[in-house]
């Protein structure tokens, strides 16, 4: 009578517990809260559809599931009309519904076996927080992707639907045909409220970060489950994980987790352990969100096919669902279809036996990865000595994707769909999701009958790469240009300019950003190639300008400098300013600001701050943001015209500058807020040069013009020394 009345009270736990999470749902507005009912919307679904997996399988799954279902509802009712806004009363009708349906389930988890493999995935999850050190900033790279992405479910949330055909001049027209199942999932966990989509897009990055040691680990043990284990462990340690264009696929990252779910149905399909018609929705949800991804699933489907040879007919299915449902839900398919046919593009960079080397050296040898690499070696080894059903078309997906990168490079022969992959280096990160189960895979089938040695190689891997991936990851972090700093100047700016234009470079700029956190409308003054165009001001009322530093091959177009003199300051915060364009006074509080914040201290090195070095230098980047890591003395300039910011409380009479070219004898010419005060011929070979000025106490300008200066003859900074009564406190 006992169990009846704890079996009752159970059922009304599910139930009420339902009831609050629905209706929570409707009242916080938070990512993390809807990222949660997400989750708990899969279990119970999980719960009906999959009555012949474990219990542990039916639990972890249920991410995977909650997003297919709301990626497949949300543009059901898109394409039926159905305003956007009514996707989250029915998500938490469906809660409900599933609640009291599912009232009386059991996951029937085996409490010492599924607990202890629990705990060693909360170990791995923990452990991928701990080499990133728990560092993280708001995911918007240098380049247009994850801007692009966020501009995108901005206007699904504007148009309240996932389907819209016109875009603002500043929007790219892209975003409109673009894939949505991404943009879906971020708007959702957005609750529907601008401000949070970049809030929304973290939390989804942060939660793929703790979750892909858990997928690595559900098609891991589909072999073996030691091996799945393992596997999931060292997830956290495999470098390629932080190689930086990870950093801004957003769609193409969130779809590694997505494949690895696909993968565990499609295997538990060829056991007739799931249906085909789910295993078929998980694989079309791919194409849903990336291309790229979805054709890796494909070529492993059909690998599994042929090496199966049984359940053909539930593997066409399969087929069938996971290539029509793209076809129906992804705007302009027919013309995505029939251009990925014909595409064979070709990117000298990146398809050349140099390049791909690095990348292949990047990931299984350098970042403390040879203990991790041999186990790779040995794990594509015994995939052909073993032939494990499961392993097999890992490993030959992994081969098809190398042979697609070979072709790039020697034979450029058209291949539909496959050539169509952008080049070698997007094509490699493919096989992100396959690396740690085929390491895992090699080390366990190598030395896993000897447990202290497994756990002396894990361990022993552990210390190689920590240093090494941190480091990756921290540089990465840096380059991004949201934070919390950003984030609430943005709303400042919000405030001050509401509904009247703001001008805004739009490359390699946090400004960007303006008209999806807020509704405060920008124009955009510099084209992709960094050529600024003043007249459009005439259009705007305020101008933005981030001055720290962001660029690539070109560096962050606006020059402060130039600005500084013209227009009067309306606000500022660490880097970030915003001017307007029609006011007659300066905020004097917003001016103080920027004097107090870059007030030097007699000697200005990148090393001690970056944020002197206003205009021209590339410090918001992976790869001087590794080089600032490993105490690379110079800042690195790739424009004609470098300005370093600087104020003092006295007047100065020298400044001395230790100054360097990538080539000899080119002329350089020193100007203090514009006026020259210097000029001559400078090489490789750093060299001190002293100017003579009598500056007074304030902020002030000093700009340095190379006009043979570029990326490959860039411009090195090593300190900038003021002498004469400058503020030497720090």
């Amino acid at each position: 009578m006992w169990k009846e009345a704890l079996r009752v009270r159970r059922e009304i736990v599910v139930v009420i517990f339902s009831l609050i999470v629905s209706l929570l749902s409707l009242i916080v507005r938070n990512p993390t809260f809807f990222l949660i009912e997400l989750i708990y919307f899969g279990l119970l679904l999980n719960i009906g559809l999959f009555k012949s997996l474990e219990g542990i399988e039916v639990l972890l799954l249920s991410p995977g599931t909650g997003m297919v279902a709301l990626i497949i509802l949300a543009l059901s009712l898109g394409r039926l009309g159905v305003p956007l806004k009514l996707v989250w009363p029915t998500v938490s009708f469906l809660i409900v519904l599933l609640g009291y349906k599912n009232r009386n389930f059991e996951l029937n988890l085996n409490p010492k076996r599924d607990f202890k493999i629990l705990t060693f995935l909360g170990f791995s999850v923990l452990l991928a927080f701990v080499v990133r050190k728990f560092y993280f900033l708001l995911p918007d790279y240098r380049a247009a992707d994850t801007w692009f992405h966020g501009s995108k479910v901005k206007m699904m949330i504007t148009s309240d639907s996932p389907y819209f055909s016109t875009v603002p001049p500043y929007f790219s027209k892209g975003i409109i045909t673009y894939p949505p199942g991404y943009h879906v999932i971020a708007a959702y966990l957005s609750g529907g409220i601008s401000w949070n989509i970049i809030f929304s897009m973290n939390t989804l990055r942060l939660f793929e970060i703790a979750y892909l040691p858990i997928a690595v680990y559900l098609v891991g043990r589909t072999v073996k489950e030691e091996v799945g284990v393992v596997s999931a462990f060292i997830t956290p340690l495999v470098a390629i994980n932080y190689y930086f264009e990870q950093y801004w696929l957003l769609p193409a990252v969130f779809n590694y987790i997505m494949f690895l779910f696909a993968v565990f149905l499609l295997y538990k399909t060829g056991e007739r352990k799931t249906s085909p018609i789910i295993s078929g929705l998980f694989g079309g949800v791919l194409a849903m969100v990336h291309p790229y991804q979805f054709i890796a699933y494909e070529i492993l489907l059909l690998i599994f096919l042929l090496a199966l040879k049984r359940s053909v007919k539930s593997f066409i299915i399969v087929a069938l669902i996971s290539i029509a449902l793209p076809i129906i839900f992804v705007p302009s398919s027919l013309n995505y279809a029939t251009s990925g046919a014909k595409l064979n593009s070709h990117f000298e960079n990146k398809d050349n036996l140099e390049f791909v080397s690095y990348i292949f050296s990047y990931t299984f040898l350098e970042n403390g990865q040879i203990l991790l690499g041999l186990a790779f070696l040995f794990g594509i080894i015994l995939t052909f000595i073993k032939k494990h059903e499961k392993i097999v078309p890992l490993t030959l997906t992994f081969a098809v994707i190398i042979g697609i990168i070979a072709d790039k490079i020697f034979f450029r022969i058209p291949i539909p769909y496959l050539s169509a992959i952008w080049n070698s280096e997007r094509a490699f990160l493919l096989t992100t999701p396959i690396i740690p189960i085929l390491e895992g895979y090699g080390m366990w089938e190598t030395v896993g009958r000897h447990r202290k040695i497994l756990l002396s190689l894990i361990l022993a891997s552990l210390l190689l790469t920590y240093p090494n991936i941190s480091r990756e990851h921290i540089a990465n972090e840096n380059s991004y240009l949201l934070d919390g700093n950003v984030i609430e100047f943005i709303k400042e700016v919000n405030e001050v300019a509401k509904n009247k234009t703001v001008a805004t470079a739009c490359i390699f700029d946090s400004g960007r950003w303006i008209p999806i956190l807020t509704n405060t409308p920008i124009v955009c003054i510099s084209d992709s190639e960094g050529r600024v165009d003043n007249s459009i001001l005439e259009n705007a009322e305020f101008l933005y300008i981030d001055s720290r530093g962001a660029g690539e091959l070109i560096s962050y177009p606006l020059d402060v400098s130039k600005y500084y003199w013209k227009y009067r300051i309306v606000l500022f915060r660490r880097g970030l300013w915003l001017f307007s364009l029609r006011a007659n006074s300066t905020n004097q509080k917003a001016k103080e600001e920027a004097i107090k914040y870059y007030t030097a201290s007699g000697v200005m090195t990148w090393l001690d701050s970056p944020k002197y070095f206003v205009h021209g230098f590339i410090i918001k980047n992976y790869a001087t943001q590794k080089l600032l890591l490993e105490k690379y003395p110079y800042a690195i300039s790739v424009a004609k015209n470098s300005t370093i910011a600087f104020s003092t409380k006295n007047a100065i009479s020298s400044i001395k500058i230790s100054v360097a070219t990538g080539e000899d004898n080119q002329t350089i010419s020193v100007y203090v807020d514009g006026k020259k005060v210097w000029n001559g011929k400078v090489g490789s070979t750093p060299e001190t040069i002293e100017i003579k000025t009598n500056t007074s106490p304030g902020l002030h300008f000093l700009t340095i013009e190379c006009k043979r200066c570029s990326y490959k003859n860039p411009l090195g900074i090593k300190f900038v020394e003021l002498h004469g009564g400058a503020n030497h406190e720090d």
